[in-house]
């Protein structure tokens, strides 16, 4: 989980042949009292209403490295390629930036990107896919590997949701961001209502929500 990236991600020349070295170090790191250990470390103090919303943040967030721990515990150790991977590459002309999460290597040569959530589970249309899909166009074009899976853990509920991206809905999400560029460029910035303003943190204050 972020917690713990922060702490093992290593810089330096991630396409070097390190991987099991790299594996070997995580699994040495990640213990269920290390990860309680590093959830102290950097939990805040500051930034909630009273002392009641803090506490109950902080023992959800108790439950999440729980579970966390426990899923891990379940599956087959992964092979992990990177942690908070910043990218950045071209689409039309323009050039688009970011940081994923992490992208593990599959036992079939594929990739899987994840990517953690930490609010609560949201239904899997194409608008929240985007985010992962936009992920895979850059790494399959930067590594030149194909990627399998897309996944969102949400650690609030403990949940781990994975799909595949449609030949469709790659070509769709590309087009879009070339026309949304040239819209930025162009300083348009007129709402457009729809289904996923109830997912917008402004919803309650914008008189062209949908609701």
């Amino acid at each position: 989980m972020p917690l713990l990236d922060k702490q093992i991600s290593k810089q330096g020349d991630l396409f070097k042949s390190n991987n099991d070295s790299k594996n070997k170090e995580i699994d040495n790191l990640i213990t269920l009292k290390r990860l309680l250990e590093l959830y102290q470390e950097f939990w805040q103090e500051d930034g909630y209403e009273n002392k009641e919303q803090r506490e109950l943040y902080k023992q959800k967030g108790l439950k999440a490295v729980n579970d966390y721990w426990q899923s891990y515990q379940k599956n087959v150790e992964p092979k992990i390629l990177f942690l908070e991977k910043k990218f950045s590459f071209r689409i039309g002309d323009d050039v688009i930036k970011g940081t994923i999460d992490r992208v593990d290597e599959l036992s079939d040569g594929t990739l899987e990107i994840i990517d953690y959530k930490t609010g609560k589970d949201k239904t899997l249309d194409y608008g929240v896919k985007r985010q992962l899909i936009l992920y895979q166009i850059f790494l399959e074009e930067f590594l030149n590997k194909k990627v399998s899976a897309l996944s969102y853990y949400y650690l609030e509920s403990g949940q781990k949701v994975s799909f595949v991206a449609t030949e469709k809905e790659i070509t769709k999400l590309r087009l879009e961001i070339i026309e949304e560029i040239a819209e930025i460029k162009k300083r348009n910035f007129s709402a457009k209502p729809s289904p996923l303003c109830n997912f917008c943190d402004f919803n309650s204050i914008c008189e062209f929500r949908q609701v």
